[in-house]
């Protein structure tokens, strides 16, 4: 099967409990107001629901640093998951989900989506505290052996990838070829 061509209804999926998938930890408390978040070189990731979670960048004790990706980060009250590649600290209430087999950056990506369809269920009167996280259950595509189809998720994410980086070069060549021309007629974009 060509990885242009993978589509999710072509799939049999089956119901997986996140505690059974992941080992779940809350991060270690750093409090936010006390550390200087502009001139750090390690990524501060805490509850905020955009840029993959980041709030700026800290140093802080080695003790604090999470060396262990990829894995999911996902804030209690948030409840928007995000893909963790390179070490980071922790603002509070932030949960790390660390896989319990191996899964690339990519298969996170795909169950990051999954898990985001529940996000609804989920406020600051309702967190998804790490108990809850275990309790989770999230739609997977599944092999024969009816276990998490990793493949089919790392090739259907590098499939997303691939169909968005040609959607961007497509864009900025047709900028490239529409500047020519103008340059061509006597006009610059600068011009229009």
């Amino acid at each position: 099967m060509a990885m242009s061509n993978l589509k999710l209804a072509d799939r049999e999926w089956d119901i997986f409990l996140l505690g059974d998938l992941f080992h779940i930890e809350i991060g270690k408390n750093i409090d936010g107001n006390k550390v200087n978040r502009e001139s750090g070189k390690t990524a501060y990731i805490t509850r905020k629901e955009q840029n993959n979670g980041l709030d700026g960048f800290i140093d802080h004790e080695p003790d604090f640093l999470n060396n262990n990706y990829p894995v999911l980060t996902i804030g209690n009250e948030t409840a928007e998951p995000f893909v963790q590649r390179y070490p980071f600290f922790t603002g509070t209430k932030v949960n790390i989900l660390k896989p319990k087999q191996e899964f690339s950056a990519s298969v996170l990506s795909f169950i990051a989506v999954s898990l985001r369809q529940h996000k609804f269920k989920y406020s600051y009167s309702f967190t998804i505290n790490s108990t809850r996280l275990k309790r989770q259950a999230i739609l997977l595509p599944v092999t024969s052996d009816r276990l998490p189809d990793l493949q089919f998720m790392e090739d259907f994410m590098k499939q997303i990838e691939q169909r968005k980086i040609s959607a961007i070069l497509s864009y900025y060549n047709g900028l490239l070829s529409n500047n020519k021309l103008h340059r061509g007629g006597g006009k610059t974009l600068d011009a229009i």
